[in-house]
């Protein structure tokens, strides 16, 4: 664009120049070429600074709007994040008739507030209110009862009334994986079906919050690999 301008300048000065020379001869007074020379470099400079402010235009603030991220954007993105974690897998320790391995679990968020990691083929849902279950997707008669008793439970008392009200024989203080329980009894119960062990766990933890577990085991091969899953995703049980 300089470069035109210059071009179309020179053009204008040599044109004028050879007008002024003719004027001279034929007797009228024409301008001054210093005159004409300064005039010419003046124009070039207003045509400089016209191109540099086009140039330099500035940034319409209806487009600058545009390219900031909105607040409901930047909300959006924070959700994302929240779901990033909540979504995260990691590999816990399962026992399995006493070799040790590493399965996948995803963590989950369960109905009553608490976090706990599920392994691949078993289900977390809400059964009732302060109740949820962990179904075995293997076999739905395999499962562990969640259950929400509060900060004021009375551990003993809830101990007593599962023994009054067992229909099967009850074993007490029986070995469990998880640590500091308030009591832990196997129940077991016999109906058309066969043989379950039932077991019962109750745990206050830190918060002051107490949760029993009741694990449903029947009497089948199954249930070498499906009981020890259970424990260890209880394992991870935080309120």
């Amino acid at each position: 664009m300089k470069k035109l301008w210059l071009g179309l300048s020179t053009c204008v000065l040599s044109v004028m120049l050879v007008a002024c020379g003719t004027g001279g001869t034929s007797g009228t007074e024409g301008e001054d070429p210093e005159e004409i020379v300064e005039d010419v470099e003046n124009a070039e400079d207003e045509a400089v600074e016209e191109e540099d402010a086009v140039e330099e235009e500035p940034v319409d603030e209806e487009e600058a709007a545009e390219e900031e991220p909105t607040e409901e954007e930047t909300t959006e993105d924070e959700a994302s994040e929240e779901t990033s974690d909540a979504s995260e897998v990691k590999e816990i320790e399962v026992e399995v008739e006493g070799d040790k391995e590493m399965r996948s679990a995803q963590f989950n968020r369960g109905e009553l507030g608490y976090s706990i990691y599920v392994l691949e083929n078993f289900s977390l849902t809400g059964e009732e209110p302060r109740r949820d279950v962990i179904l075995s997707d293997y076999d739905g008669s395999f499962f562990t009862r969640i259950i929400q008793e509060g900060s004021s439970a009375d551990t003993n008392a809830l101990k007593n009334n599962i023994i009054e009200h067992t229909t099967g024989t009850i074993e007490d203080n029986y070995p469990t994986p998880l640590e500091d329980v308030d009591f832990s009894l196997r129940e077991k119960v016999t109906s058309d079906d066969g043989e379950t062990n039932i077991f019962h766990v109750a745990k206050t933890y830190p918060n002051g919050e107490t949760y029993r577990f009741e694990l449903y085991i029947p009497n089948k091969e199954a249930q070498e690999g499906i009981l020890p899953s259970f424990w260890a995703m209880l394992k991870t049980f935080q309120p």
